[in-house]
């Protein structure tokens, strides 16, 4: 009866120690399952904040492109209208000389010369507001 026993013992002992390392194993492999999810949500969490400041960087550059289209539109019609002006200034001038006998070529060139100078400054702002616009139409 006691070598029964004994042997039952040693048959359980053995299966314990069976079930022990496979409780072993199955717990190694839930710990290294855990790690990798953890892992891929690190990584997950990492692209979304990429995505993130990728979509915000986009939204900036797309609000600038819009603004600098809304100066380049208002610095063209600024420009429409210092062409209207210069037009305008001119056949005053014209007019003015005519009616006059002796016309004054001093004043008639001072006002040309500033209407030149407004017109190349209008000119030179247009041009620098074109190329900023390109530019970030570029990025």
């Amino acid at each position: 009866e006691l070598a029964t026993t004994t042997v039952e013992f040693r048959d359980v002992t053995e299966e314990a120690e069976h079930l022990t390392g496979v409780y072993k194993g199955v717990r190694a492999e839930s710990n290294n399952w855990t790690k990798m999810t953890v892992s891929q949500m690190r990584k997950q969490r990492e692209a979304d904040e990429r995505c993130r400041e990728r979509h915000l960087a986009l939204r900036t550059a797309a609000n600038k492109r819009e603004e600098l289209g809304m100066l380049l539109s208002e610095s063209e019609s600024r420009a429409a209208d210092a062409d209207k002006f210069r037009a305008h200034a001119k056949n005053t001038i014209d007019s003015a000389m005519k009616a006059t006998h002796a016309p004054s070529d001093l004043s008639y060139e001072l006002q040309a010369e500033k209407v030149k100078q407004i017109t190349l400054d209008n000119k030179k702002r247009q041009l620098r507001i074109r190329k900023s616009y390109q530019e970030t139409k570029k990025e």
